[in-house]
């Protein structure tokens, strides 16, 4: 069953953008493709773009920080 989430996306902002999705890296997969819904930019005090974390789209909730190093990308 599919499940909002909102993925930010570290870059010189923030980029928080909402998916559907079956898992966390289908999330991230879509975020990066640009298969999302909604966008919104916030300004980010690091350039660093390797982290990506996923929110709960309801709640607002963090779910995975650094989603590059968890235990969750099946790709690291």
């Amino acid at each position: 069953m599919k499940k909002r989430f909102t993925v930010a996306i570290r870059e010189i902002h923030v980029s928080h953008r909402d998916v559907e999705a079956n898992d966390y890296s289908d999330a991230v997969k879509q975020a990066m493709d640009g298969n999302y819904d909604n966008e919104y930019l916030e300004y980010s005090h690091t350039p660093d773009d390797s982290q990506i974390d996923i929110h709960d789209t309801e709640t607002g909730d963090i779910l995975v920080k650094d989603f590059s190093n968890s235990e969750h990308n099946k790709d690291s």
